[in-house]
């Protein structure tokens, strides 16, 4: 497992991959993140009434210029932790996010990858290098964008 400057915590899990991972949506679906591995994944880890959460999807959602509110150079989840599909669907509606919101009622991915227990906390995945980025604290844009590259053609 490779050591990364930027996060000091030799138990964070750089350069596993998301391969076999599927993350249950709010709207009954289901997400296969092999599928998703051709551009880099972005999974933002969250609690229904974090407020430092809520401010980073906001922050995300004022920052993309496509119509449809979806990034097109990059897979942008949220993942709601400790909720109910229902719960979920309501705060996708609630915060009026456009990209998919996923939820596990345990605990268990954000345990798997986020070994501080802090919220927010964002993991990026990239093609070439499996996980290279876990930051458990408010991100910038730009910092995931050094890591991710372009989130829409125009950029």
């Amino acid at each position: 497992m490779p050591y990364d400057i930027h996060n000091p915590l030799n138990s964070k899990p750089f350069g596993q991959t998301l391969d076999g991972l599927k993350l249950a949506v709010s709207d009954g679906t289901e997400l296969d993140l092999d599928k998703d591995a051709e551009v880099p994944t972005v999974i933002i880890f969250g609690l229904e009434f974090c407020m430092s959460c809520i401010a980073e999807v906001k922050m995300i959602q004022e920052s993309i210029k496509n119509p449809s509110g979806i990034p097109t150079k990059i897979n942008l989840y949220s993942l709601l932790v400790g909720v109910t599909q229902s719960e979920a669907h309501e705060w996708k509606l609630f915060h009026k996010v456009r990209w998919p919101v996923a939820y596990e009622e345990k605990s268990n991915l954000f345990n798997r990858f986020c070994p501080e227990k802090v919220f927010p906390c964002v993991l990026i995945n990239t093609p070439q290098k499996g996980i290279v980025y876990v930051e458990q604290k408010e991100t910038t844009l730009e910092e995931l964008k050094t890591w991710t590259g372009p989130w829409e053609d125009e950029e």
